[in-house]
């Protein structure tokens, strides 16, 4: 019975929750972590990396927050488990390998917010392929957020299409093209809220 569960899970996380139209439509792949990654040893192994707001590695887009450095620059071991989860959905859906490469934290405090960006800019991968699991990936997975937190919204850039609005949810996991256009709104919430990204690339 179990192996008939995980069957029907893993049918059901190969199809993208949402969709944005940047040019063209991408997916967005969305899967509940519970029962896979414990979200309090993450935040517990997180919070030694918590700093000042004013000492942010990226205080030009996460705007009264605190942006960590490169994880692996300091351990490459410390997140290993949760890094292995994300190369597996990765696989899952696309059936390559992919390897998880420059993650850190971002810290969320009241009037926190994330200015509209992207990770890499698509062209510059582009080798003539037009398929989206050729592309570096992005994720972001929540182990410490409420249903206060503000939603993560990726730009539509397209006429007559609005912004995707998707509320987070916590130790739920996202993975998204990392030239899609995202940021986050000021949060209004008062308790700390943390997200993990990393980019991913094809392992050859």
């Amino acid at each position: 019975m179990k192996d008939k569960f995980q069957k029907l899970k893993n049918a059901i996380e190969c199809n993208p929750k949402y969709l944005i139209a940047q040019k063209v439509i991408f997916p967005i792949y969305s899967f509940d972590l519970t029962g896979v990654i414990d979200p309090e040893s993450i935040v517990k192994r997180a919070l030694p990396f918590k700093k000042n707001n004013s000492e942010s590695a990226k205080p030009d887009i996460v705007k009264n927050g605190y942006q960590t450095v490169y994880i692996q620059e300091v351990d490459s071991n410390l997140f290993s488990d949760l890094n292995n989860v994300i190369e597996d959905k990765c696989k899952l859906i696309f059936k390559q390998n992919y390897k998880a490469r420059d993650y850190w934290f971002v810290f969320y405090e009241h009037g926190s917010e994330v200015l509209n960006h992207n990770h890499y800019n698509l062209n510059s991968f582009n080798r003539g392929e037009n398929k989206f699991q050729n592309y570096p990936l992005s994720v972001a997975y929540y182990p410490l957020c409420s249903e206060k937190s503000s939603p993560i919204i990726f730009s539509s850039h397209t006429e007559g299409n609005p912004d995707l609005i998707i509320p987070v949810k916590q130790n739920t996991l996202l993975l998204f093209n990392a030239n899609l256009y995202h940021y986050v709104p000021s949060s209004n919430e008062d308790n700390l809220r943390l997200v993990y990204s990393c980019n991913l690339y094809l392992e050859d």
